[in-house]
């Protein structure tokens, strides 16, 4: 009897820029097993959690190992999921996690459609043309992501009148244009306030995920910040005149931006401005040794320096 353990094969192949959990609906699809945990199961035991914003979680390793791909883990990860994204804000204990414990960013919730699945209608048309095929892309699935950066158009979320788990992939299926194609009902468009620091925010969150600023480390870009508000200490807030830095640094973040733009970005709960949201505390920001928003990085980094290639000795 042979000893060999075959590994469960997955019936699809991941297209450019596809997320690895649009490639398992495929699989289950193409499987012709009914049942969601029927089908994924064999490959991961990870498969009951379907949504986007994981930045490791054992799922993609099992995919990956099971694929079998020619290329190595990381930029697998860099190619299917949104771990470049999140990579230049995570502590560096944490870039040592290997994957078999899930990993996600606490109150990753807060952040406006984080955990929903959206797709381009353009995007649908040109997949459907090209490879005959639609999928959900991993820009689409950033969080925040209200727009897509190639086609300048509103994305569109799953119709809830159809799908009892609205943020569960397994539930809702592979994207169909503008309409649902149950109830043939227009589809929710994320279309809305936006402005130059919005745009700036949603296009730069694109750029990490393409990995464009290789040199970003969440130690680098904590020092540049307590530089730039001329702070004494690189541990800690250690004196009366480093608290008043603090304070004025905060005046500003909090009243940089315009109040349409928390409210597009992020779920605020009814609280007033952003004092009470203690991902944008500027302490928060320069101290800690946390993995927090990436999104709240971007502000701060939108209103210290403008762009991430301003930040100083990024490239050395």
């Amino acid at each position: 009897m042979s000893s060999v353990v075959r590994k469960p094969q997955i019936n699809a192949y991941p297209f450019e820029g596809e997320h690895v959990i649009s490639l398992m609906v495929r699989h289950h699809q193409y499987s012709g097993i009914r049942r969601w945990d029927n089908a994924t199961n064999p490959i991961s035991s990870d498969y009951k959690t379907v949504v986007p914003h994981y930045v490791l979680r054992p799922l993609y390793r099992d995919v990956y190992d099971a694929f079998s791909p020619s290329i190595d883990y990381e930029t697998f990860l860099g190619r299917h999921t949104l771990y470049q994204y999140y990579a230049p804000f995570l502590p560096a204990t944490l870039l040592k996690q290997s994957g078999d414990k899930p990993l996600f960013v606490n109150n990753i919730n807060r952040v406006k459609y984080a955990a929903h699945w959206r797709h381009c209608s353009e995007c649908v048309k040109e997949d459907m043309d090209t490879i005959g095929e639609t999928y959900y892309h991993i820009e689409h699935q950033l969080a925040g992501m209200s727009y897509c950066v190639k086609h300048q158009t509103p994305l569109f979320i799953a119709c809830d009148r159809c799908h009892d788990s609205g943020r569960y992939l397994n539930s809702i299926g592979l994207p169909h244009g503008s309409n649902c194609p149950k109830c043939d009902m227009g589809y929710d468009n994320l279309d809305g306030y936006m402005d130059d620091d919005i745009d700036w925010v949603l296009r730069t969150s694109a750029r990490l995920l393409k990995h464009e600023f290789p040199n970003l480390n969440l130690q680098r870009l904590q020092r540049a910040y307590r530089d730039y508000i001329g702070l004494d200490t690189f541990t800690n807030v250690s004196s009366r005149k480093d608290t008043l830095i603090i304070a004025e640094a905060q005046r500003a973040l909090d009243n940089y931006f315009a109040p349409e733009l928390y409210e597009r970005l992020l779920i605020l709960d009814g609280y007033q401005g952003n004092r009470k949201f203690r991902e944008l505390f500027v302490s928060y920001l320069a101290y800690k040794d946390k993995f927090t928003l990436p999104i709240c990085h971007l502000l701060m980094i939108r209103m210290l320096f403008g762009e991430i290639e301003n930040i100083p000795n990024l490239m050395s």
